[in-house]
C-alpha cells in the first residue's frame, strides 16, 4: 500500500481516489474542507511540538495515546487501502504520522 504525505491545500483541492483514505491533521483551531466521497476520514486535530509558538502556548493540544490508537485502529481497518496524510504544511506532523502509518503496515 502507497502512502503519501501532502499540505493541507493540496489535500483539500484533491479529488477522492479509489482505494485510498486520508489521514486529515489540523490545529484544534481549524480544520481542512476535504472534497467529499473518499472512501474514510480520520481527523486528528493537535499542535505541533516542534513550533515554539505552539508549545509555549497555555494550553496546546499535543499528540497523546488516545491520538496514537485511533491511528492505530484507523491503519489496522484500512490495511488494504492506499493513505494520504495531511497537515497545514505537508511537513512536521504528516510526515510523522505517514512514518507511524508505514510502520503499521509493514507488520501486517
Amino acid at each position: 500500500m502507497k502512502v503519501d504525505v501532502c499540505n493541507r491545500k493540496q489535500a483539500c483541492a484533491l479529488e477522492p481516489i479509489e482505494g485510498t483514505v486520508v489521514i486529515s491533521i489540523s490545529y484544534p483551531e481549524e480544520d481542512a474542507v476535504l472534497q467529499e466521497g473518499w472512501e474514510a476520514v480520520l481527523r486528528l486535530r493537535f499542535h505541533e511540538a516542534s513550533r515554539r509558538c505552539d508549545t509555549h502556548m497555555k494550553n496546546p493540544v499535543l499528540f497523546d495515546e488516545s491520538m496514537g490508537e485511533q491511528v492505530e485502529q484507523f491503519v489496522q481497518a484500512h490495511k488494504d487501502k492506499n493513505f494520504i496524510v495531511h497537515c497545514h504544511s505537508g511537513q512536521n506532523r504528516a510526515v510523522a504520522i505517514a512514518a507511524r502509518v508505514r510502520s503499521i503496515l509493514s507488520k501486517g
